[in-house]
């Protein structure tokens, strides 16, 4: 493959997928310009046969009858962006069902781990024949990706709600998806491109996984796919990037210390009220005892567990924010090991707390969208009632 040679599509009957270059995923602007190129807007399958020059991703969704010509503007749930594209008329429509098979421990993947890939697709497939209906399937550094395409796109809002269902049916067949691919607004890694890890650079075709598999003009209808509610808190967002937040700098630990006139040092009130909150809890000791956080090969899974506690505990105190809870877990993480497949163990702890502040965020608005909703019945119901009042006073004047 020649890097940057556009390949050409294999069938204008593919949507239109937005292709982000790395740094620029969190991009809401309806009027904005995307001159500096990152953004390219392709048909699904020229993106997954186009060698990039960089890191590039690609989102599942477009913009309601749309076009190259589009802007194609990266969506958040969280934030105006959806809902001024629709006070304009217009729509987003989820177009592909995208889902990652990690590899066990996030190994690399090797001949012996696709092979087990595909046995235990075409076992589930034996359970759920639609699985069998992906449009494209490539192998990633880490697992594997299945593409979906969807015969008759539909609104986001209730396309998550096939997404998740798939997935659970997958799932009782024994086949585990990444539980994040239940969130439309995932972004997903290219299979030709440039990786970028502590400066080396890799070119991904050239790797002894890459190779995209098509199946030509695949297509799912939503009548074979279970629909599973995803409920008030995936309506507004549970999984947001780290891209969208920018990660602390090192030093962030000294947000949790103040110094008197003479310059002693203390602990802030949020501190010490996090510490109040998180005493007796699974996170505690790594982080107020210097305990290790996590043992080897449980290290990705115990971050986020931990993480999530500390969050969902410390979310509603004031004056609490992400940055906050980054810096109570940073000092114990700072202390793991790297290695080949995790360079910086502070990435995944920054990303862990984006997306749990952001599931409590997520039940923040819905709550408030619940409220709202129950005080315009409850109104409504008064206004009913005062009516039937008026209607039986006028009949008894006369």
């Amino acid at each position: 493959m020649q890097q940057g040679r556009e390949v050409e599509a294999s069938s204008s009957a593919y949507p239109w997928v937005g292709c982000l270059r790395f740094g620029h995923t969190a991009v809401e602007d309806l009027d904005g310009d995307p001159g500096d190129g990152w953004l390219d807007v392709r048909r699904l399958d020229g993106a997954f046969y186009t060698p990039w020059p960089d890191e590039r991703f690609f989102v599942s969704y477009q913009v309601a009858n749309g076009s190259a010509e589009n802007l194609w503007p990266r969506m958040r749930k969280v934030g105006p962006g959806l809902a001024q594209l629709r006070a304009r008329g217009s729509d987003l429509h989820l177009t592909c069902l995208v889902y990652d098979f990690d590899n066990p421990e996030h190994g690399h993947t090797t001949p012996k781990l696709r092979a087990e890939f595909l046995a235990v697709l075409d076992a589930a497939i034996i359970q759920v024949p639609v699985l069998g209906k992906w449009a494209f399937r490539y192998f990633t550094r880490g697992g594997a990706r299945l593409v979906y395409v969807l015969e008759d796109p539909v609104p986001v809002d209730v396309g998550e709600g096939y997404l998740r269902g798939l997935r659970q049916a997958a799932a009782k067949a024994g086949l585990w998806f990444d539980p994040a691919c239940g969130d439309w607004t995932r972004l997903f890694m290219l299979p030709y491109v440039i990786r970028e890890d502590d400066g080396k650079k890799t070119l991904t075709w050239e790797q002894d996984y890459s190779g995209v598999v098509e199946q030509k003009n695949m297509r799912v209808s939503v009548n074979e796919i279970p629909w599973e509610d995803p409920g008030a808190v995936s309506q507004y967002g549970a999984v947001v990037s780290d891209g969208d937040h920018e990660k602390p700098d090192d030093d962030a630990v000294l947000l949790l210390v103040e110094h008197d006139p003479r310059g002693r040092e203390s602990m802030t009130p949020w501190a010490r009220e996090a510490k109040r909150r998180l005493k007796g809890r699974a996170c505690f000791p790594c982080i107020y005892k210097h305990e290790p956080i996590a043992e080897e090969g449980a290290r990705d899974d115990t971050i986020h567990e931990l993480v999530g506690q500390a969050v969902r505990l410390l979310h509603h105190v004031e004056s609490s924010s992400r940055e906050l809870v980054y810096a109570l877990f940073l000092p114990a993480v700072q202390q793991l090991t790297p290695d080949k497949d995790t360079p910086d163990w502070t990435r995944v702890l920054w990303r862990a707390v984006c997306r749990y502040w952001s599931a409590e965020d997520a039940k923040v608005v819905a709550t408030a969208q619940e409220e709202a909703q129950s005080e315009a019945q409850t109104e409504s119901l008064a206004d009913s009632l005062l009516a039937g009042f008026l209607e039986w006073d006028d009949a008894d004047v006369a």
